[in-house]
């Protein structure tokens, strides 16, 4: 399993490609506090996702980490 990129990283990458979480925050009508969620993994949206991808090209599994049908869910 590759390992994602820190929200550091991600950052980074929105910089260079020319945005930041105020723009994309701007672009899709959502708080910043929102964008941050998704950077940090700790909210969930496809859309916004796979368009940061496409603005730092990457894959959205190698930005963060998804859980494959063959992760198991350990139970005690």
């Amino acid at each position: 399993m590759q390992t994602p990129m820190t929200p550091d990283q991600i950052k980074a990458a929105l910089k260079t490609a020319g945005w930041t979480q105020v723009k994309l925050a701007l672009h899709f009508k959502v708080s910043k506090p929102f964008i941050h969620q998704i950077i940090h993994s700790t909210g969930k949206s496809q859309r916004v996702q796979s368009y940061i991808s496409k603005l730092i090209k990457l894959p959205v599994d190698k930005i963060w980490a998804t859980k494959s049908k063959t992760d198991k869910v350990s139970r005690a």
